[in-house]
This record gives C-alpha cells, structure tokens and sequence, in this order.
C-alpha cells in the first residue's frame, strides 16, 4: 500500500500564505510520484505475465507455420534458385515486422525491474537488428522479381511494404539520435515522445496487415484454385494468418492496458524528477 505524506488539515488557511500553498503543492507532488512509484499488484502482474507467454507462443508458431509453408509448398530456401530466394522474404519479414517489433514494444514492461538505460539499449538494438534483417527481406523479393523479370512496386502490398520500411528504418534512427546518449535536449524527447510512441504502435499494425497481404497475395498467384477449394495449403496460410492477428491483438492489449505500463525505478529519476518513459 502506498504511504504518502500527510498534508496540513486546515488547506484553506494555509492557501491564503504563499509560502504554505508552495509547501502543500510540493507535498501533493511528493504524493503523486510516491503513488507513481508503487508497481501494479501481484494479481495485475500475473495477468501480464501471461498474455506475454500466449503472445510469445502465437508468434512463434507464426514464424514456424510459415517456414512449414514455405518448405512444404515453395521447395525451401537458398540463394541460387529465384523462388527459394523469394521464401527469405514471408520468413524474415514476419519474424521483423510480427514477432521482433512487437516484443521491442513490450521490452519495458515485460523487464520492467530492469534499470531505465539497459531497457532502452535493449529496445534500441531490436529496432536496429530488424532494420537489417527487413534490409535481406526487401533484397530478396526485388532481386527475385529481377531474375523472373516480374515488376516491381505495382501492388498494395508492395507500396505499403516499402513504405513501412522506410519510414521504420528513418524512425529507428532518428529515435537512436534523439533518446540515446548524449541525444537531443530534454524538451525535444518531451515533444518527440508521443510521436515515437504513436508511431511505433501504428507501424506494428500496419506491417501486420501488409504481411497478411503479402500471404494472400502469393496465394492467389501461386495457389488461387487450391486456395479456393480449401486445400491444405490454404489452410496453413489461414492459420498463420490468425496466429499473426492474435499476436497483435495481444501486444496492442497489452499496451493499451495503462495498470500495465512500467513504474519509474528509484534510480530512474534524476534528482526529484522522473526520466519520461516511452513505455
């Protein structure tokens, strides 16, 4: 239970001082950041704690039901080939896009004890590691597209595809320079941080419903009349499909649910001030 200073009873003699409303205010603020201290409750926790584990289980078995996929119906992977070159592309950019970007989301309050600088290194070698592993997944659907002489950028998946990509490798940097060390000055990571935050979550689910263009659109190409009659195929690619939804839906959840947001630490704060966070 929270234990917060106690405040002087008659308030409405003491607002009529100066002095006195100065004191009363710094221990109303002395209340709230004790009260922002205090963690959510066990009950609260172990909630958390398991939509994370059913997140974690509905990604992975995204990310192991497309490589079925893609070994199953599209002979595997391999550089040499044109068509196993393309199947790095479903593989890598689920793994980026789905299950990478949504557990780097959630860094902060799944480590939520963890200090305040090793989260946000965490964080920030995700965002960076994915940037390259998206880098592969884009040259792998272009340079597959060259060698069959097949166009490139003509379809909706491509236009948000590329799109995200490049707003999520510019977004990733500049997050770098402006929340890392030295970074940019306090008022600017104050201004800034919405805009991180709004647009990390909007690209998570905005990549998630073009990987789930990405999948029809290769079936109808590859698979249209199986597809249609519900053949195996088309059942696998349905399931990674709702895995995929699923996972999302769980890391949106969890970030919507505000009791979940990590608690500052004591030696997150500079002095009196809180650090702000971008969990």
């Amino acid at each position: 239970m929270a234990h917060f200073p106690s405040l002087p009873r008659n308030r409405k003699k003491i607002t009529d001082d100066p002095k006195s409303r100065d004191e009363l205010q710094r221990l109303i603020n002395e209340g709230d950041e004790r009260m922002d201290m205090e963690d959510i409750g066990p009950q609260k926790l172990k909630t958390f704690q398991t939509l994370f584990m059913v997140s974690q289980v509905t990604g992975l078995l995204s990310i192991i039901l497309t490589v079925i996929w893609v070994y199953k119906f599209f002979g595997g992977l391999g550089l040499s080939d044109p068509d196993k070159e393309f199947n790095f592309h479903p593989i890598l950019m689920i793994v980026a896009f789905l299950y990478m970007n949504g557990n780097s989301i959630l860094i902060y309050r799944y480590m939520r004890k963890k200090p305040k600088p090793l989260l946000k290194w965490i964080h920030s070698s995700l965002h960076g590691i994915n940037v390259l592993i998206i880098g592969f997944a884009l040259f792998a659907v272009i340079d597959y597209h060259n060698r069959k002489k097949i166009p490139n950028f003509y379809s909706i998946h491509s236009w948000l595809g590329i799109a995200i990509s490049v707003i999520y490798g510019l977004q990733s940097l500049g997050s770098f320079a402006i929340f890392m060390k030295p970074g940019a000055s306090d008022s600017i990571r104050k201004m800034t941080l919405p805009l991180h935050v709004f647009g990390g979550i909007s690209l998570f689910f905005l990549s998630v419903a073009t990987i789930l263009m990405g999948f029809t659109e290769k079936m109808i190409f590859k698979y249209k009349k199986e597809y249609a009659a519900g053949e195996s195929v088309g059942i696998y690619v349905n399931f990674i499909g709702i895995f995929a939804v699923l996972h999302a839906f769980l890391v949106g959840y969890m970030m919507y649910d505000q009791e979940f947001k990590r608690r500052p630490l004591p030696e997150d704060r500079v002095g009196s001030q809180p650090i702000a966070m971008t969990d």
